[in-house]
């Protein structure tokens, strides 16, 4: 079994138990050898038994703990960069590439959103990169909060976000995405005194796990393109023909 040494209380727990298994072994093994040579006093038996229980317990410790440390630190940098190549740097949720592999890799049908923010350039162009930066975080961690266990949060480039809901239906769907324009509605941010209110537009479509997520993105950013067209501030899950009913103000 794989043993992953994460911090170092375990590497003390491991230090300790191979320390114990290599002084029992050891101990074990000369003890039961000399045991059988012929005439052999008890004294020159318990010196000999003595002696293997020293040498383990002077080698074994710092051997392990150097060793273990060793695994340690392994263990945090594989840890430290694999975030760095599946989460988006700035925001801290997954990037492109890996929401979309997340997505293919489920291997299920559900509801996949294009969520973008509304006017976001006004943000930077009114307030500064630094403001725009915060925003994208703030909405980040929004949508991150509203779907929460339901599905996946990616960021698929600039202002614009990718949510999927596995095994979710329409009605799901846009209960999920009321939820998160909502829930984005509400949040207020200050910058040098003026508080920034913020709106998302979303696409959604009904993602089959048959369909290339290429096709299934195509119709959810048309989509987004529709609510966007209507007024912002809304998601859109139906075709162009079902507009007027089925276009929502969350």
């Amino acid at each position: 079994m794989f043993i992953k040494i994460t911090d170092r209380k375990a590497v003390w727990k491991y230090t300790a138990i191979i320390t114990a298994i290599a002084t029992f072994a050891a101990t074990g093994v000369v003890g039961a050898l000399m045991a059988i040579i012929p005439g052999m006093h008890w004294s020159i038996w318990m010196w000999g038994v003595s002696i293997a229980l020293f040498i383990p317990l002077l080698i074994a410790p710092p051997c392990a703990y150097f060793i273990l440390s060793m695994l340690r630190l392994l263990h945090e940098t594989i840890e430290k960069v694999d975030l760095q190549i599946r989460l988006d740097p700035l925001t801290g949720i997954l990037n492109r590439s890996h929401f979309l592999d997340s997505v293919r890799s489920q291997q299920s049908s559900g509801i996949l959103m294009i969520a973008d923010a509304d006017h976001f350039k006004s943000i930077n162009d009114r307030y500064g990169h630094a403001a725009g930066d915060e925003a994208l975080r703030i909405l980040a961690n929004t949508l991150k909060q509203s779907v929460a266990h339901h599905g996946l949060v990616g960021r698929l480039g600039g202002e614009e976000f990718g949510i999927f809901l596995p095994g979710a239906d329409s009605a799901k769907g846009e209960e999920i995405a009321a939820r998160v324009c909502n829930a984005v509605r509400q949040v207020k941010m200050l910058v040098d005194g003026h508080s920034i209110g913020i709106t998302l537009s979303i696409g959604g479509s009904v993602h089959a796990a048959t369909t290339t997520i290429g096709h299934s993105l195509k119709i959810a950013d048309e989509r987004l393109y529709f609510a966007k067209g209507s007024g912002r501030d809304q998601h859109f899950f139906g075709t162009d023909g079902e507009a007027e009913r089925n276009i929502h103000r969350a």
